[in-house]
C-alpha cells in the first residue's frame, strides 16, 4: 500500500508541476499496464475461487448464515466484473435470504439487484426494487449504498435522456441523495470527502471541489477503485475549468487504476478516448475506445456497449481520414522530390486505392449490436495488414528516393536505370493478394470448406499445396467482405470485367443453388 501511495503522490506532482501532457507517454503507461490485464484477472479469479471453496466445504452445507455471507461476497468481486455472474449470485443471496427471514439481508440483496439492474440500464426494474425499501429503518450501513444507488441511478437518467424537463427534475433528486450520502459518512473517511467533494461540483463550487479531490488524491490511502473514481472526477473538475492537460492525466490515471482493479463497468477510457479525439488524436482514441468496447463486452452490460457504440463510429472513421490524408501529403512529397519516383508512387496510388475500397467495405459498422463484433473484427485484421504493408512501401520508397538522389548526384544515369528494372509490379502484386489471404482466411478459417459445401461435389475446388486462394475464391472473398462492384473487384485484382464476370458465371452454374440465390448463400458464411 506504500508503494501504491507513493506512486500516486508522484503522479500527482508531476501533473502539478509539469502540466503540459505527454500524451504518447501516457498512452504507453496504459498499455503497459493492459499488458498486465491478464495477470490482475487471475488474481481477481484466485480470490473468487477461495470464496467458492468454502461453499464446498461440508461444514457449512447448512449453515445459511455462512453461505449468505458467501454469496455477497462473490457478488461484491463480480459486481463491477462480470455482470452475469454478479446477477447470478445476486439471486443466491437474495434466496437465502427470504429464508432466513432477515430483513436487513433481504434489504441488503435488495441493493444489490438495485446496484446490477441500474448498471445494464434496467432503470424501471431497479426503481421498482429500491422503491420497495423503507430508508427511515435500514441501518447505516445499509442506507450509504441506498442513497448511493439512487444518485446513481438519477445521473444515469440524466445521461440517457435529453429532455430538458425530466433531466431538471432527475437533477434536483440526484442532488438530494448526494446530499444524504454525504450525511451518512463519518467526516474522517475517504468516502466523505470524495461524495463531500461530488456536493460541491454540483453544486458549482469548482475550486473547492478541486481542493477537495487534490487532498484527497495526494494526502489519503485509497484502493485502486476509488482512486480511479477520485481521479475521473478531479478529471472532469479540471475540464471545467479549462485545463485539458490536467483533466487528460487524471483520466489516464483513472483507466489504469480500473485496470489494476479488474473493474470493467467503467467509464474512465470511454471519457478519456472522447477528449483525445476533440483533441486531434484519433489514434490514441480508437485505443482507447477499443480498450472500453473490450471491458464492455467482458463485463457484458447493454448499456455500456451501447454508448460506447455511438461514438465508436465516430473515432473510426476520424482515424482513416487522419491516415488518408497524411498518404495523400506523402504522395505530394514524393512526386515535388523526384520526377523518376512518379512511377513507384503511381503504383502506391494503387496500392492506396485498393485499401479504401476494403476499408468502405467496413466503414458501415453494423448499427445491430450482433453484428458489431463481426465488423470491428474484419476491420482490425485489414487496417492493422494494409497499415503495416504500407508503412513497408514507405520505407522502400524512401530507399528508392535516397539511391536515386545518390546515383543522380554522382552522375551515374546507366545505374538508374538498373535500379528501376529492378522494381517487379507482378510480384508486388502477388505479394499483395499472399496477405490478403492470410488475413482473410485467419478471419473465415472454414471458408473454403464452405464455399466448396455450395458447390456440387465434382465440381469442388482443390486448394493446391502453396496456395491460400484461388482466383474464384478471391472474387468471392472480396464479396463476402462487402465488395460488390465488379469494377472494384477487376481493378483489385488486375482482370479485366469480362473476365470476373466469367469467373462468377462459371462458379454459379457448378453451384447446389440457384445462381441468383449463390452470392446471398456466401454472405451467410461467417467468421470466427
Amino acid at each position: 500500500m506504500k508503494r501504491i501511495l507513493l506512486i500516486h503522490a508522484f503522479s500527482f506532482f508531476c501533473l502539478v508541476l509539469f502540466p503540459n501532457t505527454d500524451i504518447s507517454l501516457l498512452i504507453r503507461e496504459i498499455k503497459e499496464e493492459e499488458s498486465n490485464k491478464e495477470y490482475y484477472v487471475k488474481m481477481k479469479y484466485r480470490k473468487v475461487d477461495s470464496l467458492r471453496n468454502v461453499l464446498l466445504d461440508k461444514q457449512y452445507a447448512n449453515n445459511l448464515h455462512v453461505q449468505f455471507d458467501i454469496y455477497q461476497d462473490l457478488f461484491n468481486e463480480f459486481r463491477s466484473f462480470v455482470y452475469d455472474s454478479a446477477f447470478n449470485y445476486a439471486v443466491k443471496a437474495q434466496k437465502i435470504a427470504y429464508k432466513l427471514n432477515d430483513d436487513q439481508k433481504i434489504s441488503l440483496s435488495k441493493l444489490n439487484f438495485g446496484f446490477i439492474l441500474i448498471s445494464s440500464g434496467l432503470f424501471k426494474e431497479a426503481f421498482d426494487t429500491l422503491e420497495t425499501l423503507q430508508s427511515s429503518v435500514l441501518p447505516d450501513t445499509l442506507l450509504k449504498d441506498y442513497y448511493l444507488l439512487m444518485g446513481r441511478a438519477h445521473l444515469d437518467l440524466i445521461c440517457y435522456h435529453s429532455n430538458w424537463y425530466y433531466t431538471a427534475k432527475y437533477d434536483k433528486i440526484k442532488n438530494r441523495y448526494i446530499d444524504s450520502t454525504v450525511n451518512v459518512y463519518h467526516s474522517d473517511s475517504n468516502r466523505y470527502l470524495y461524495y463531500y467533494s461530488i456536493r460541491f461540483i454540483e453544486n458549482g463550487a469548482i475550486r473547492t471541489a478541486q481542493t477537495t479531490l487534490e487532498e484527497l488524491i495526494h494526502g489519503h490511502k485509497m484502493d485502486d477503485h476509488l482512486y480511479a473514481m477520485a481521479s475521473s472526477s478531479l478529471a472532469y473538475v479540471y475540464q471545467r475549468a479549462g485545463e485539458t492537460d490536467k483533466a487528460i492525466s487524471m483520466l489516464a490515471e483513472a483507466v489504469k487504476a480500473d485496470i489494476r482493479s479488474s473493474t470493467k463497468e467503467t467509464m474512465a477510457a470511454l471519457t478519456l478516448a472522447e477528449l483525445l479525439y476533440e483533441e486531434g488524436y484519433p489514434k490514441d482514441a480508437y485505443f482507447l475506445i477499443k480498450l472500453a468496447m473490450d471491458d464492455a463486452l467482458f463485463y457484458n452490460s447493454n448499456l455500456r456497449k451501447k454508448q460506447i457504440s455511438a461514438i465508436l463510429p465516430i473515432i473510426e472513421e476520424n482515424r482513416l481520414i487522419t491516415t488518408e490524408n497524411q498518404k495523400r501529403l506523402f504522395i505530394r512529397y514524393s512526386l515535388a522530390t523526384t520526377i523518376l519516383a512518379i512511377l513507384v508512387v503511381i503504383f502506391l496510388f494503387i496500392t492506396f486505392k485498393q485499401l479504401r475500397q476494403l476499408v468502405s467495405a467496413k466503414r458501415n459498422i453494423s448499427e445491430i449490436n450482433n453484428k458489431l463484433m463481426e465488423s470491428n473484427k474484419i476491420k482490425d485484421e485489414y487496417i492493422g495488414y494494409y497499415f503495416n504493408s504500407n508503412s513497408e512501401y514507405i520505407d522502400r520508397i524512401e530507399k528508392f528516393k535516397k539511391t536515386i538522389l545518390r546515383k543522380l548526384l554522382a552522375g551515374r544515369i546507366n545505374d538508374i536505370e538498373m535500379v528501376i528494372n529492378n522494381i517487379n509490379p507482378y510480384k508486388e502484386r502477388e505479394d499483395l493478394f499472399t496477405g490478403f489471404d492470410k488475413v482473410f482466411l485467419r478471419l473465415f478459417p472454414d471458408f473454403v470448406e464452405q464455399f466448396n459445401a455450395l458447390l456440387k461435389s465434382e465440381e469442388r475446388i482443390i486448394i493446391n499445396e502453396n496456395e491460400y486462394l484461388t482466383t474464384d475464391l478471391r472474387i468471392f472473398a472480396l464479396i463476402r467482405l462487402g465488395i460488390n462492384d465488379h469494377r472494384k473487384i477487376s481493378r483489385i485484382l488486375g482482370y479485366s470485367l469480362s473476365t470476373i464476370y466469367n469467373y462468377k458465371t462459371k462458379l454459379k452454374k457448378k453451384a447446389l443453388v440457384l445462381p441468383d440465390k449463390f452470392e446471398e448463400e456466401v454472405m451467410k458464411i461467417k467468421p470466427v
